[in-house]
């Protein structure tokens, strides 16, 4: 799914920055530090920082992750959490983000994984 999209978008001339977080090995695990900084509205650590730099940039954000026993996988929790965190959004009601407002494109594969028995 993730390759036909890309194959789209480059037919479209479209400018990509891809976010794949088992490339980039990335901890969806909130650390206490972490934690911390998250409840005190301070940067969570500097990758999720990284993704929310280039996230705040976007026209167009396109999410493609699993749907499995009516979930989102882990990883895909940890991302919205560390990257979405308090210190990206206006003490407001309700909170204002610093994002661009820019177009959200979930793809969800609600297929489950197949496990060999």
């Amino acid at each position: 799914m993730t390759q036909e999209c890309l194959q789209v978008l480059q037919q479209r001339n479209e400018e990509v920055d891809v976010i794949d977080l088992h490339a980039d090995h990335f901890n969806p695990v909130m650390s206490a530090t972490e934690l911390t900084n998250w409840r005190t509205k301070q940067i969570v650590d500097p990758v999720a920082e990284d993704y929310y730099q280039r996230l705040a940039q976007a026209d167009q954000i396109i999410f493609i992750f699993p749907i499995w026993w009516e979930v989102m996988p882990t990883m895909t929790k940890g991302f919205l959490d560390k990257v979405l965190s308090k210190s990206h959004y206006q003490s407001s009601r309700p909170p204002i983000s610093y994002l661009r407002n820019p177009e959200l494109l979930p793809l969800l594969s609600l297929v489950p994984p197949h496990f060999p028995l």
